[in-house]
């Protein structure tokens, strides 16, 4: 992810939606309402669905969490995507382009996939 311009995120991109001071976006995210992002950071083009949670955790450039989804203290890499509310528990690793599509799907602390 190097050379893109990661900026503090101080104003919610939705109504309703909560940034922590410690979210570094990069370009062209969106976040939808009602999620709460802290201690995170996103790369480019990332997409967080409505009343999603990430937290202590890394987007790779395009990944896409769906709405209602959890994710915590996990690396998320390149084009992987959560279908909604799947939940993404500590210390995971999604490779580049894993899709995780079923609804509500729930991996197990320390998955590597």
């Amino acid at each position: 992810m190097s050379g893109i311009d990661f900026q503090p995120c101080f104003n919610p991109p939705h109504r309703g939606s909560r940034l922590d001071r410690d979210v570094l976006l990069g370009p062209s995210c969106s976040v939808g309402t009602d999620a709460l992002l802290s201690g995170c950071v996103l790369g480019r083009g990332c997409h967080v669905g409505a009343g999603a949670s990430v937290r202590n955790s890394v987007l790779m450039d395009g990944v896409r969490v769906g709405a209602n989804c959890h994710v915590l203290g996990s690396v998320l890499g390149p084009g992987a995507e959560l279908g909604d509310g799947c939940s993404v528990p500590a210390r995971c690793l999604l490779g580049p382009g894993v899709r995780l599509l079923r609804e509500r799907t729930k991996l197990e602390e320390g998955t590597r996939c």
